[in-house]
């Protein structure tokens, strides 16, 4: 986004540096057993998670090793107990700002309109907000014909639906009904799906092939896990877009290859706080046709997952599901 720039370091190039030759000790962190690296909202989600540790620890670390046939994620600095843990990270999501989800019921929505927001934001020097920001889109980049701004490539539901509600006011709903229960489900229990819409499509089980299904999909909506949900909505300011022209905008950890556009994600073995995991995720090396898994290895990588973002209707789309490179 042009008109802001939340994040520190302006200018300089991210970088980072892992040491593979470290060890992680189990006691010192806890297992988020009910994530799992290969899918896109678990790993969302556990970012996430890392996003709200972070304002109760600044020194909250996040880290994956293989556990129980999965690479799973580590949350270091905010105990070891579950319960404990999502009462914590419940009671700072409920304390945290949406001012950026009330600019518009939509997304994107007029490109005017959002720079204004945009200026009042860094008026008030709400950084959460312009880190929101930055992730919806630019107001560089805009639709002639609509007047809207270029959003980003996670926004996979329609701008808006018939009542004009779109991306942001999901949002607002999905954090409202967010319970203890629902982070406990989703963190450390396999995924039961018995929460009910809305969800942000980020998981590959959201599309439901009509095919596939003894009745239409579109009268049997995808049951969901409301606090994987509501987790991954905090990893947004971590990929942000950036104008690549007036006419092209280019969402973190995407790349377009052979005229598919994919999403790219690398996981890491040892523990990383929320300005390095910026900088990995920020890294070229993970949006190239061919991965250097070799090369990222000596970084600290253990794996890299890219799975395609398609449009599955004319007003939604869905990640397919992931390949490890």
């Amino acid at each position: 986004m042009a008109s802001a720039e939340p994040q520190k370091n302006v200018g300089k190039k991210p970088t980072f540096t892992l040491s593979h030759r470290q060890t992680v000790d189990p006691d010192l962190g806890i297992e988020l057993s009910g994530l799992v690296a290969h899918s896109p909202l678990a790993f969302l989600s556990a970012l996430g998670a890392l996003s709200v540790a972070s304002n109760v620890n600044q020194n909250a670390q996040l880290s994956w090793r293989h556990s129980n046939g999965a690479i799973r994620p580590i949350l270091h600095g905010l105990g070891n107990d579950p319960e404990e843990l999502c009462d914590l990270l419940l009671a700072d999501l409920k304390k945290l700002s949406m001012s950026a989800f009330e600019m518009d019921r939509r997304l994107p929505f007029d490109a005017d309109k959002f720079r204004r927001a945009v200026r009042e934001f860094t008026n008030n020097g709400d950084t959460r907000a312009l880190g929101f920001c930055a992730a919806f889109g630019s107001e560089v980049v805009r639709d002639t014909k609509k007047g809207t701004f270029r959003d980003t490539a996670f926004r996979m539901l329609r701008s808006g639906d018939s009542q004009g509600n779109g991306f942001p006011e999901y949002a607002r709903r999905i954090r409202e009904r967010t319970t203890q229960s629902h982070l406990v489900r989703s963190l450390f229990h396999r995924w039961d799906y018995g929460d009910g819409p809305p969800d942000f499509r980020w998981d590959p089980a959201s599309e439901k092939p009509y095919a596939y299904d003894w009745k239409n999909p579109a009268e049997s909506p995808a049951n969901t896990m409301l606090g994987a949900n509501s987790l991954a909505l905090e990893a947004l300011p971590l990929f942000p877009t950036s104008a690549l022209s007036n006419t092209t905008l280019r969402t973190t950890a995407y790349v377009r290859i052979n005229k598919q556009m994919l999403f790219s994600w690398p996981v890491w073995s040892c523990p990383a706080s929320t300005d390095l995991v910026r900088a990995i995720l920020g890294g070229s090396e993970w949006i190239a046709e061919h991965v250097d898994m070799e090369a990222a290895a000596e970084k600290g990588i253990i794996r890299v997952f890219r799975c395609r973002r398609f449009a599955s209707s004319q007003y939604y789309s869905n990640f397919s599901p992931p390949a490890s490179l």
